[in-house]
């Protein structure tokens, strides 16, 4: 079987000099398609777009030389041979430039007229699309009225519709001659990947025709490129992938041209497309000169102690945006527990090197994280996320419950963890003080004691509790359960840690960035080093794009809710809005950035990688490597296993060994 694209012509390299450096979407709108030069159809020497009459259309322009040339005097008529015309073409009657050939002057004289008309030609190429921006909840963000509403315009050769197509089915398209419909010869030349070019000679006419069931992006075929964008992007594996298409024997590309695509477009265009981001980000800030409130947390490539890779991400609390990842190995730091500080430091550097303040910052309770921030970054607020702190308390409370006669505790858990919520919830003003002493509270209310010592809450803000309010037992004081349970409300860590309790923001929404990321870099799994940094820019990507999605609503605009019974709760519900499907609005943008580093940029040279990070030396380079034959006659096995031939491998064998 073949995967067949909908377009068989040669792509060439567009003639754009202003897409070669980093300010991709300065030069090209985001999501507009490259243009690529057409010559001719696979296998076919006429042009797909007649030049005739092309001087009339450039002539009617602002012609330096003030009158039109002989070749300029028939009024335009396009003949459209076979082939793909976009609607835009039909309706215009404009060939598109990417498929023109302009004629080249005999005479000298004539030379200026064909570079003005050359450099004229491009320059209405790169103004054709309409750059108008369009409303967006974030000004940086806002994208153009193409991305918004896309013409059915130039057929892309990444976006084009592709299908399956079964050997047997695809010859008995050659088997007669296009021209005298005679029987032919038929060859498969070669294939590479999912790409196959055939060739049909007829014995009757002499009629060679060539196929080729997909376009060129450069030097390399469109499908694979596609294949291999599409693996990445979706967060998949290229092994899984592979392993599926050879399952139907379904031809497709290797697991080493994927990893040179990846190597030489696929990462380059992730970085680019997230620098893209960044830039517009700082800007808007620097712009509307505001101090940034920003949330950050850590996570490891693997569970354990011995994580490779640790990546910390830093979320724009006021925007909900990831606006700064960093991927740091750990034989860059002392060892894998400090890989979180120095992931901190990374992306603090980074923002401020772009003239940005950071007003508050929000972490978990990280040690190493708090002397750092509290040495380096004297003039920003460090608070610590409520969630992280109420867990701690939480596994504490439950076990206790578990000690003997301390049961009676169990049922005020949930109310101890919802106290700590309120107690910096209700305190807007930031006091520290105001909220350890509203949860110091809780360790006479669970024993019916009201009032309590400190200055800044003297006493509970609840009314007298009555009927279902009382249902759970008061604590009897000096018990052991209530004793204990102040010795946990009072410790020293806690005096410490909860007058930073953040009274706004909170970094529960890194919490489901890092969800996003396990899809697409799965801790069961290893990467490379600039693998596993692209796989997280991609999910920051996504977060960025669906983090803010509005609540689904039904046919009658009411909001829809679902209830779902998560384990951890073990049988109660939880009530969760609906959210409006997810968009991959930067999956097009991607591939559009790699088709045109592909049709720019040699396979073999790959793209210069300036804005990606190089890769740390790998782990093992820190040991020597031993002979491969030194190491294969030391080796040994720990168990005495049995050859394989000895066994009994079949019931005839099993009945002669019995």
């Amino acid at each position: 079987m073949f995967l067949h694209s909908g377009v068989g012509i040669h792509l060439r390299n567009p003639v754009d000099p202003g897409m070669e450096d980093d300010n991709f979407d300065e030069s090209w709108p985001s999501t507009e398609r490259p243009s690529t030069t057409g010559v001719s159809s696979v296998g076919s020497s006429e042009p797909i777009v007649s030049t005739e009459g092309l001087g009339s259309t450039l002539g009617s322009l602002d012609s330096p030389r003030g009158t039109a040339s002989s070749f300029d005097e028939q009024p335009y008529r396009p003949v459209f041979a076979r082939g793909n015309v976009s609607k835009f073409q039909e309706r215009a009657h404009v060939p598109d430039p990417a498929f023109q050939r302009v004629k080249k002057p005999s005479r000298p004289e004539d030379d200026i007229l064909y570079q003005w008309r050359i450099k004229r030609r491009l320059e209405v190429a790169r103004t054709a699309a309409d750059k108008t921006p369009t409303a967006n909840k974030f000004g940086f963000l806002s994208k153009t009225k193409q991305e918004v509403d896309e013409d059915d315009g130039e057929i892309d050769a990444l976006d084009d519709r592709k299908y399956i197509v079964y050997e047997e089915k695809l010859l008995e398209l050659f088997r007669s001659c296009r021209k005298c419909a005679s029987p032919t010869l038929s060859t498969l030349e070669y294939v590479r990947g999912s790409m196959l070019k055939m060739t049909q000679e007829c014995g009757s006419c002499g009629h060679i025709w060539s196929w080729m069931n997909q376009p060129m992006i450069g030097t390399i075929p469109a499908g694979n490129l596609a294949l291999s964008s599409a693996i990445i992007f979706s967060g998949l594996l290229p092994t899984k992938v592979l392993r599926l298409f050879k399952s139907i024997n379904l031809l497709s590309i290797s697991v080493d041209t994927y990893l040179k695509h990846q190597r030489s477009y696929l990462h380059p265009a992730i970085s680019k497309e997230w620098s893209r981001f960044q830039q517009k980000y700082f800007a808007e800030m620097r712009r509307q000169q505001m101090s940034l409130v920003l949330g950050g947390d850590g996570r490891s490539d693997s569970p354990g102690h011995c994580a490779k890779y640790g990546s910390y991400a830093v979320l724009d609390l006021r925007v909900m945006l990831v606006v700064e990842v960093q991927v740091v190995q750990s034989n860059e730091v002392k060892g894998s527990c400090h890989m979180e500080k120095e992931g901190l430091r990374r992306c603090v550097d980074t923002i401020t090197s772009h003239d940005l303040s950071i007003e508050t910052l929000v972490t978990d309770r990280h040690v190493q994280i708090g002397k750092w921030v509290r040495e380096n970054m004297p003039d920003t607020v460090h608070n610590y996320d409520v969630w992280h702190v109420a867990k701690g308390v939480k596994k504490k409370l439950i076990s206790l419950a578990r000690e003997k006669d301390c049961h009676e505790i169990q049922d005020w858990i949930q109310s101890i963890s919802n106290h700590l919520y309120w107690s910096a919830a209700s305190s807007q003003d930031g006091n520290g003080q105001l909220i350890l002493q509203k949860w110091q509270s809780v360790a006479n209310h669970v024993m019916n004691i009201h009032e309590h010592r400190g200055d800044l809450f003297p006493e509970c803000a609840h009314e007298t509790l009555e009927g279902r309010e009382r249902q759970k037992p008061w604590l009897k004081p000096g018990s052991k359960v209530a004793d204990k349970f102040e010795e946990i409300v009072f410790s020293r860590q806690l005096e410490k840690d909860i007058p930073k309790l953040s009274p706004g923001a909170q970094t529960s929404a890194l919490e489901g960035f890092h969800s996003v990321i396990n899809h697409f870099a799965p801790k069961m799994y290893h990467f490379s080093y600039q693998g596993m940094q692209s796989r997280i820019l991609l999910a920051a990507m996504h977060y960025n794009e669906n983090g803010m999605r509005e609540q689904a609503t039904t046919k009658d605009g009411k909001k829809r809710y679902n209830i779902v019974f998560p384990k951890f709760k073990h049988g109660k519900h939880t009530t969760r809005e609906v959210k409006v499907p997810v968009s991959y609005e930067y999956v097009k943008r991607l591939m559009f950035r790699v088709q045109y580093l592909a049709s720019t940029h040699n396979l073999a040279e790959g793209v210069k990688q300036s804005s990606i990070k190089p890769a740390p030396p790998p782990l093992a380079s820190l040991y020597d490597r031993p002979e491969k034959s030194v190491a294969i006659q030391s080796f040994q096995s720990r168990f005495n296993l049995v050859e394989p031939e000895s066994l009994c491998m079949s019931p005839q064998d099993m009945d002669t060994c019995s």
